[in-house]
Parts: structure tokens; C-alpha cells; sequence
């Protein structure tokens, strides 16, 4: 159950304020759900390490550009991932069902005219 309209996740603006290099070039805030903190507290009370998943998004709003940050369980992501990877793998390209010509073997490849390997006399 999401607490927010986004989920857990974060904003980077940039730090107009700086005066000199010491300083942040950005400066932000990041929001947590509270589902996600409950799931890193399970992993890390089961000894392992908790790894967070950052995608970053450059947005344009009232106040000019600024970075929209989404947050991830890292180990959510990757089971998400594999998932895709194996429903990708259970199914046939679309071309190799219809038997396009251009995703066969070069050896296998023939033509109405037989062998296109032939030789071309100019």
C-alpha cells in the first residue's frame, strides 16, 4: 500500500545559495514509504545488506530544471527484472513465428531462385 501519490522516492534542486566550492551544487529531500522501510528493516534484521535502486529523471518545473529521484529495494528490482527476462524467454519473437527470411541462418536462407550464395557474375 502506497502512502503517497508516488512512492518512496526524491527531489534534487540546484543550490542557488552556494558561495563557494565546499558547498552542495545540489540540495534535497527524499521520502521513504513507510512499506519500503518496513521491508529494508526485514532485510537487514535477516543480516543482509540493505541495497537501494536510484533512477534519476532531470523534470522542468515553476522554479526551472530540477531531479526527480525514484527509489527501489534493490532486490525488488531484480526479481522484477528476472521476471521480465522470463516471460521474455517463454515467448517467440514475432518474426521468428511468421518464419521472416532475415532472422534465419545465412545457411539456411533460400529463395524462390534456390541458393542465393551463388555466384554473381558482375
Amino acid at each position: 500500500m502506497a502512502d503517497s501519490k508516488y512512492g518512496s522516492g526524491g527531489i534534487l534542486f540546484p543550490n542557488d545559495r552556494r558561495t563557494n566550492d565546499r558547498q552542495p551544487i545540489m540540495h534535497g529531500d527524499m521520502t521513504i514509504e513507510k512499506e519500503d522501510l518496513r521491508k529494508m528493516f526485514k532485510e537487514a534484521s535477516e543480516g543482509k545488506e540493505v541495497k537501494l535502486r536510484l533512477a534519476c529523471f532531470v523534470r522542468t518545473g515553476r522554479r526551472g530544471k530540477f531531479y526527480s529521484i525514484a527509489v527501489q529495494l534493490m532486490s525488488e528490482w531484480e526479481a522484477e527484472r528476472d521476471a521480465k527476462k522470463a516471460q521474455e524467454g517463454q515467448q517467440t519473437p514475432q518474426s521468428q513465428q511468421q518464419g521472416d527470411p532475415w532472422d534465419t541462418p545465412n545457411q539456411a536462407r533460400q529463395g524462390p531462385q534456390g541458393d542465393l550464395d551463388d555466384e554473381i557474375p558482375f
